[in-house]
């Protein structure tokens, strides 16, 4: 259910935190998506790793929204 919806808000929730622009450590301004990434997911010795659990957490993000909207019985269509 609503997967054509969910499909455009990954994509619009990715390119939102690419535009939004906060200070990292060393006072140079990066985007949300990278800070996200390089303070929770980058601190594994492995990349693959950090990558993999922040792609799932995003999946996971997006599963919790389908299942509220599936709960409320609003069903998107195009």
């Amino acid at each position: 259910m609503n997967a054509i919806a969910l499909f455009v808000l990954s994509t619009l929730g990715t390119l939102l935190m690419l535009a939004v622009k906060v200070a990292g450590p060393d006072g140079k301004p990066r985007s949300l998506y990278s800070a996200i990434y390089r303070t929770i997911f980058d601190h594994f010795t492995d990349p693959r790793i950090g990558s993999l659990l922040f792609a799932l957490s995003w999946c996971t993000l997006l599963v919790a929204v389908a299942g509220l909207l599936y709960r409320r019985r609003i069903f998107l269509k195009a």
